[in-house]
């Protein structure tokens, strides 16, 4: 398992790319939490099912400012 994400910055950079993280600190409500929950849940279901056909998934969130969470399948990379 790896993490990864980009910082405003690398995001806005002419070619962004994203970076590795040791670290990842989610700050949200219990709400928030059982929904990205369910929708890891969902993802693994996919993977498991799909195998390499799965490649990746975004978190669908309402809010406008919310950071974007996305699940990726290593499985593709094979």
């Amino acid at each position: 398992m790896k993490f990864w994400g980009y910082t405003q910055e690398l995001a806005e950079a002419a070619e962004p790319q994203p970076k590795a993280l040791i670290e990842v600190t989610i700050s949200a409500t219990p709400s928030d939490l059982r929904e990205i929950a369910k929708f890891l849940s969902s993802a693994a279901d996919k993977i498991e099912v799909q195998g390499r056909n799965f490649e990746h998934e975004h978190f669908l969130n309402n809010a406008t400012d919310a950071p974007r969470l996305i699940v990726f399948n290593p499985l593709t990379l094979e």
